[in-house]
């Protein structure tokens, strides 16, 4: 188990959307909620996760963004987990029944309170890029 979740430090998981799929068993801790937008499509992504027992707090870029922050910050409040999304609808990942599939766990990132968002968000999209890459890796591997 990752040390930082098992010594009950609170964080933000961040994946991009299209590993949604994956997440129940990447993740291991107790309460864990993420942000889905407020669309129909949305609405059946968020009764789906539902039922792996992941909160959805709902809203966008686009569209109730404010109150989906909101109501992600009452639930870390509340002691959960947050999940965090970046920008990506694109090749949503299925894997085939019976596959082998590979979770990589990057180090965790700190972000100071008021520090550099842009650049923190840049390392971020670079860090997950790059535990993208290597599980790609490995599957191929075999």
């Amino acid at each position: 188990m990752r040390a930082w979740e098992a010594a009950g430090e609170r964080f933000i998981l961040a994946f991009w959307h299209r590993h949604l799929l994956l997440m129940p068993y990447a993740y291991r801790g107790r309460r864990i909620s993420v942000m889905i937008s407020q669309s129909r499509d949305g609405e059946l992504i968020a009764r789906t996760v539902a039922r792996f027992g992941i909160g959805a707090a709902r809203g966008s870029s686009s569209r109730g963004g404010l109150a989906g922050m909101r109501s992600l910050l009452r639930q870390a409040e509340e002691g959960w987990d947050l999940a965090g999304r970046l920008r990506s609808w694109d090749r949503f990942l299925v894997p085939l029944p019976f596959s082998a599939v590979h979770f990589v766990y990057g180090e965790p990132l700190a972000v100071p309170r008021r520090g550099d968002l842009d650049a923190a968000a840049r390392e971020l999209k670079g860090r997950l890029d790059g535990a993208e890459a290597e599980a790609e890796r490995l599957a191929q591997q075999g």
